[in-house]
């Protein structure tokens, strides 16, 4: 990740909906992210460096797509570990301001886990040939 100055990162903040703003420094996010933290054990240092990415999603400098690769290859952290945080931090993170996201990033910004269900094909009653006809 490139490197910011603070005036460059309040200048995006200025920019964003009212619902981000409240979300970057909320104290029910604060909250929830330290569970989070605590509940797998992560260390001040990895908590503080995830922080940041969620932050830039937050300020539009992340896409939440690119949000597992970034935990990968920027906090190093192993595949597996990657996969169970973004689950968390999607479900309790980003979910809750998922229509400021997709304002923000577009319309399908926020992955969506899992397969999507797919519809069964409508299929015609079969006559039943083992049922005696009513009379």
């Amino acid at each position: 990740m490139p490197k910011y100055t603070q005036k460059d990162l309040w200048d995006l903040y200025k920019t964003l909906p009212e619902e981000l703003k409240r979300a970057i420094f909320s104290a029910e996010t604060a909250e929830t992210l330290q569970k989070i933290y605590e509940r797998h054990e992560i260390k001040d240092e990895i908590a503080e460096k995830i922080s940041e990415l969620i932050t830039f999603v937050f300020l539009g400098l992340l896409s939440p797509k690119e949000f597992r690769d970034a935990l990968i290859q920027e906090v190093k952290i192993n595949i597996e570990t990657a996969r169970i945080l973004e689950k968390e931090i999607y479900r309790y993170i980003f979910f809750p301001v998922k229509p400021s996201l997709e304002q923000l990033y577009g319309e399908g910004a926020t992955p969506s886990f899992g397969m999507p269900f797919a519809e069964k094909p409508k299929e015609k009653p079969k006559e039943d040939i083992y049922r005696e006809p009513i009379e």
